[in-house]
């Protein structure tokens, strides 16, 4: 019986509470849509910064545990990083010239970085659970990217478990 009520008092220690996420956005077809997969960005031009450390410092609200969201496109069968926002809890947040992560580019940047799935959920939520998170969608839109390029875009039916 000791047994059982350790077990038992150790799986209520340790259950998770997390807070959703701020998104990143993925432009299709012209409309914004949220987007589960996070492609990270290599902000070591912003890291250190003074803009870096006032938009970011702590404490951080926790649904944005990166500091920053993004906004991405597919055109031409390519994927392109499009915007940059710090501390995307805040009413106003910084948006980050794409020049100052990428000197040599202006405008869209071209993800050749980024090798994933873009997860885009689809339909109706399908409810939520405490603390707002939503269980999930009636579907998802699943985009393949290798070093920056579309090689697929299908819809699922669930959640993939690894994208």
């Amino acid at each position: 019986m000791k047994l059982q009520i350790t077990f038992a008092m150790w799986a209520i220690s340790t259950a998770a509470m997390a807070t959703t996420q701020i998104p990143d956005f993925i432009v299709l077809d012209g409309a914004r849509e949220p987007v589960y997969s996070k492609p990270h960005i290599l902000l070591t031009e912003l890291q250190g910064s003074n803009e870096w450390k006032r938009q970011t410092h702590y404490p951080r609200c926790s649904a944005s545990v990166r500091g920053y969201n993004s906004d991405w496109e597919v055109r031409d069968g390519m994927l392109f990083l499009i915007a940059v926002h710090l501390n995307p809890c805040a009413a106003n947040p910084l948006s980050v010239p794409l020049e100052r992560i990428f000197p040599s580019t202006k405008g869209p940047v071209p993800a050749t970085w980024y090798t994933g799935v873009m997860v885009v959920p689809k339909g109706k939520g399908l409810g939520y659970l405490a603390m707002g998170s939503l269980v999930g969608h009636e579907k998802y839109l699943l985009i393949s990217v290798r070093a920056g390029m579309v090689v697929s875009q299908k819809e699922a039916q669930q959640f993939p478990e690894r994208p």
